[in-house]
């Protein structure tokens, strides 16, 4: 079988591609890993609703797998919202990690995070809030031990699991034994950086650690679950490197905002970075690119380039002296 082109047996209607031994991937806005052995078959993320859910137990059933577990990357809506469609339907397990687990548990948890209060109606739908799933088991990682770019926690079935902290807050990544490499929304795709502009970042500082630390990763092939299939570090390599470029403008983009006029609200400096961007703004933008411009600015605080002043009750950013 090609290991790059969908394979789809006779009488089946749903492409899935064999990356290497008993892994292979899902394609589809969100990449879905399958690690399947012996007639069980483990997923990587689940998709975004339940109809995603229903189309991967679909093609489990046809190849006479039976889905036992899920590990989610992240809690993300578009990463664990057909858990509780599998779940309910084949009693299947769900892994996270600690942090991630309570999002998966309590969806609310996310709209209201992004929102920084109770969402409005525009936020509480299934591309923010998943349905909520019982989290079976919580993954939690050794301390590094200096040996390797990432510590490694065991897992079910042949498969580990590694920190991939940045994107959200206790995002993880998940090996095989096959050496593939599922990576989450560690680092997108060309096509989704070109289409989306500014990547969605919780913690700005490891976000950037981890993709430089990425072509390290000693694994075959590597799965981002926005973008395809990535063949050897030359090519992860290259792609961390698109994605850091886009970080590196993110920033700079802010701190333009801040020069230009000064002194800059958060107001200010988001609306000047979705503009220069080429973003316009609905409530769903406002919530995913200010949770971001608003982490990128503590992060240049942080790194000494910009401070934080309250006056007349009002935040403002400047440049720091």
């Amino acid at each position: 079988m090609n290991a790059t082109t969908p394979h789809t047996p006779s009488g089946e209607s749903e492409p899935v591609i064999n990356l290497a031994g008993d892994t292979y991937v899902v394609p589809g806005p969100t990449n879905i890993g399958m690690y399947a052995r012996d007639g069980q078959a483990w997923l990587v993320d689940s998709g975004n609703d339940k109809e995603a859910g229903r189309r991967l137990n679909k093609i489990a059933t046809e190849r006479g797998w039976r889905i036992v577990g899920v590990v989610n990357t992240h809690s993300n809506a578009d990463h664990a919202g057909g858990n509780a469609f599998l779940q309910a339907k084949t009693g299947c397990r769900i892994l996270a990690s600690v942090t991630e687990a309570a999002f998966v548990e309590a969806p609310e948890i996310e709209a209201a995070f992004l929102w920084g209060g109770f969402a409005p109606r525009e936020l509480r739908n299934k591309f923010f809030e998943a349905k909520p799933s019982r989290v079976t088991d919580r993954i939690a990682f050794p301390p590094p031990d200096g040996k390797a770019p990432f510590p490694f926690s065991p897992l079910p079935a042949g498969l580990s699991a590694f920190p991939l902290p940045g994107h959200f807050f206790g995002m993880l990544g998940v090996l095989t034994a096959d050496r593939v490499a599922f990576l989450g929304d560690s680092l997108f795709g060309e096509a989704v950086l070109s289409k989306y502009r500014v990547p969605f970042i919780y913690d700005a500082a490891s976000f950037a650690e981890t993709l430089r630390r990425l072509p390290n990763l000693d694994a075959d092939a590597f799965v981002p679950s926005h973008g395809p299939v990535l063949r050897g570090r030359g090519e992860l390599a290259a792609l961390t490197a698109k994605n850091l470029e886009r970080f590196e403008e993110l920033c700079s983009r802010v701190l333009s905002s801040i020069d230009l006029r000064g002194a800059a609200s958060f107001e200010d400096a988001l609306a000047d970075t979705a503009s220069a961007f080429g973003i316009a703004l609905d409530a769903g933008q406002y919530a995913l690119v200010g949770s971001t411009v608003r982490s990128v600015l503590s992060y240049l605080r942080e790194t000494g380039s910009l401070a934080a002043e309250f006056a007349d009750n009002r935040l403002s950013w400047s440049r720091a002296r």
